[in-house]
């Protein structure tokens, strides 16, 4: 599928070609750049990815994502990029950047910058200016603190006050205030939305609720769904997003919404093939976008918390399947040993034990300290990884001390009990109002992971090493050489 508008392409030719480049400092060959989008395959470092369509069928020209709908020039692709995987990177952004000296409709003030009145009158202020956006491919998330709270929260650090960000550093927001605060966060894929559970990191878009999972109801509903709860929320998030980042002057219509929301949920997007492995859906491996056409998925499939609502169908941990037939790859060459480590790093993704504590939405859910799960307990979606239940978690990624530290902190304090925490996202918290929701965020889905770097919420783990590190260190899981070698290669193949 090749598609572009002629919105589309004015908006390309101000990026520039490389505004379409992979994920390295070089950028792609001229043959990949131009009018490739959606259904195009696209290089990045460890292979290539590729985005389709569900239907099979070319999307109308006159589709609202690729269409500026609001008064600052952006449309919805400015921040999702097929050759990002339907994201961005910081890479790809320093591109855009140093193209348009920092003028393309992606750095605007409004949420692009590290705060609302940073200065943008030269070149170097630019710079300043969208210094996370160009470091890190974070976008500013202005929230305001719901007044009925059960906490209080302190500025400890703000390093952008002087942008308009936040309130004063050491200031504490005064019961019953409810203040903007600045939380930056990565933009969410929009491809594979058809497999999502909740819309948005903090799930702040949920004005429909979510379906009740009821074990053995069989009521099985995706959220492509006409009426479901997702793609309504979905609708509402497609307008949103068109008044606030794009800072649209009037409501989208309802058709205008449709077209956009159908459009994400009509889209897969998958790494194809390796650099080493070759094609990932060779030799009975089943990688790629294409098998996603087709992945069943509904709400609470899998679910490791037994919300699955098909009768008698318990929590299967081996969620991923998709290099199964690898494990007995043959020979002795470069390729069959990648092949064979993508395998065995599946099979450390579905059964390595970790011993999962202190992870709100997990252990206080459960009632339990400790649980003995794996990495598929929090990404139960069969090959997909995402969870199909609403399951915000707070696994330690907003502790001040993870990340490169250029990211505001907050003091938040439980009224109730007096315990206090640092934080550099207050996460679900700031939605609901409640203690309990501290840092909470959902889990992403997992395809095309060498495509989209950095990764987490807020970018804090720059490579796919650095994720695997972080999950080795915060629940002591012991990975060994071997192992870690092995769940890379498999995470590089999703």
């Amino acid at each position: 599928m090749r598609y572009i508008t002629a919105n589309a392409a004015k908006s390309l030719v101000l990026m520039g070609p490389l505004a379409l480049g992979c994920a390295v400092e070089s950028g792609p060959d001229a043959a990949e750049t131009g009018q490739a989008l959606v259904g195009d395959s696209f290089a990045n470092p460890t292979g290539r990815h590729r985005t389709v369509s569900v239907d099979g069928r070319p999307i109308a020209e006159n589709n609202g994502f690729f269409q500026s709908l609001g008064t600052n020039g952006r449309a919805c692709v400015n921040c999702h990029q097929p050759a990002a995987a339907m994201g961005i990177t910081p890479v790809q952004i320093r591109q855009v950047f140093d193209a348009t000296a920092g003028l393309d409709p992606v750095f605007r003030l409004n949420d692009g910058a590290n705060g609302p009145l940073a200065r943008v009158s030269t070149l170097d202020d630019r710079r300043r200016a969208y210094s996370l956006l160009r470091d890190k491919a974070l976008i500013r998330i202005p929230i305001n603190l719901p007044a009925a709270r059960d906490f209080d929260v302190r500025v400890v650090l703000n390093p952008y006050a002087n942008t308009g960000a936040n309130p004063p550093q050491n200031a504490t927001v005064p019961a019953g205030a409810s203040p903007e605060l600045s939380f930056y966060r990565r933009p969410l894929l929009s491809a594979n939305t058809r497999f999502i559970s909740a819309v948005m990191w903090d799930g702040r878009e949920a004005t429909v609720s979510a379906v009740a999972t009821q074990p053995g109801s069989g009521q099985r509903v995706g959220a492509f769904q006409v009426g479901a709860p997702v793609r309504t929320n979905m609708l509402t998030q497609s307008n949103n997003a068109t008044l606030g980042h794009a800072q649209g002057a009037v409501n989208l219509n309802d058709a205008q919404r449709a077209s956009i929301t159908d459009f994400q949920m009509n889209i897969v997007v998958a790494q194809e093939s390796d650099n080493v492995a070759g094609p990932l859906n060779a030799a009975g491996a089943t990688g790629g976008p294409q098998p996603l056409r087709t992945q069943e998925t509904f709400f609470g499939i899998n679910d490791s918390h037994g919300g699955n609502p098909i009768p008698n169908t318990a929590f299967n941990p081996a969620a991923m399947n998709v290099f199964t037939q690898w494990a007995n790859a043959t020979g002795t060459n470069a390729q069959a040993n990648r092949r064979r480590s993508i395998a065995r790093g599946q099979n450390v993704f579905n059964s390595r034990v970790i011993r999962i504590s202190g992870v709100r939405g997990v252990n206080d859910a459960l009632g339990v300290a400790t649980l003995n799960g794996s990495c598929t307990t929090c990404h139960s979606h069969p090959n997909v990884g995402n969870h199909t239940d609403i399951l915000p978690l707070d696994v330690g990624i907003s502790n001040p001390g993870e990340g490169d530290n250029v990211l505001p902190v907050f003091r938040v304090t439980s009224r109730a009990t007096g315990v206090s925490e640092e934080t550099t996202d207050l996460g679900r918290a700031a939605i609901s109002g409640r203690f309990a929701d501290l840092n909470k965020q959902k889990g992403p889905t997992l395809r095309a992971l060498s495509a989209r770097p950095p990764y987490f919420h807020n970018g804090a783990a720059d490579t796919i090493d650095e994720v695997i590190s972080f999950y080795d260190r915060r629940f002591h899981i012991g990975f060994t050489s071997q192992e870690r070698a092995d769940l890379k290669a498999f995470l590089e193949a999703l």
